[in-house]
């Protein structure tokens, strides 16, 4: 079970993101990586969410968990540094 002091770290790292643009690198499993493009809008008790910019000018809204980038499915990278700094501040299990 994740710790539940990691969580709120990451938690607490993607709230100082909230409006910024970031992008996001899923593991699709048989080695596919997706990385999507968006802007965080909101973060709630479990999940954030993130408004994703689509093709033609299109956006949708996509939820992701913490626990997500605890176990590595998910890589939270800020847009400006391409630096990864949920993973490399947080302990993973």
């Amino acid at each position: 079970m994740a710790n539940t002091e990691s969580l709120k770290e990451i938690k607490n790292h993607i709230e100082k993101y909230i409006g910024e643009e970031i992008s996001l690198v899923t593991d699709r499993g048989k080695r596919k990586m997706k990385t999507r493009n968006g802007v965080v809008k909101n973060v709630f008790r479990n999940i954030f969410t993130v408004e994703i910019s689509g093709e033609f000018g299109t956006s949708r809204t996509a939820s992701f968990s913490y626990s997500d980038i605890l176990t590595q499915d998910v890589e939270f990278i800020i847009s400006e540094t391409e630096e990864n700094l949920i993973l490399e501040k947080v302990d993973v299990l």
